[in-house]
């Protein structure tokens, strides 16, 4: 008996996928030991995961070394809400570490 396969084609090309445009925010309390290793580890690792996602277009990161306790001194973090407005990305990654 011959078997019979059916071919089925997209109804979405590729090309026309609506890709979102993607932005992480990273923070450690102190540049000192662990931390400083924690935040290359944190931007590597969410800049990886973006890249590779096929809907993805990475547009930048964001990230501090300054203590959770006051916004108005992380700048990347202030940098980061400014760009929102401006629609310089759609989507952001946050990462708190308690």
């Amino acid at each position: 008996m011959e078997k019979k396969i059916t071919v089925i084609s997209p109804t979405i090309e590729q090309d026309n996928v609506k890709r979102f445009k993607v932005a992480a925010y990273c923070r450690v309390s102190t540049a000192y030991g662990d931390q400083a290793l924690s935040l290359k580890l944190q931007v590597t690792h969410f800049a990886k995961l973006i890249c590779e996602n096929p809907d993805r277009d990475f547009a930048g990161m964001y990230a501090d070394t300054e203590s959770g306790v006051s916004v108005e001194s992380r700048d990347e973090l202030n940098r980061m809400l400014r760009d929102c407005p401006a629609h310089l990305f759609a989507l952001s990654g946050w990462l708190w570490k308690p």
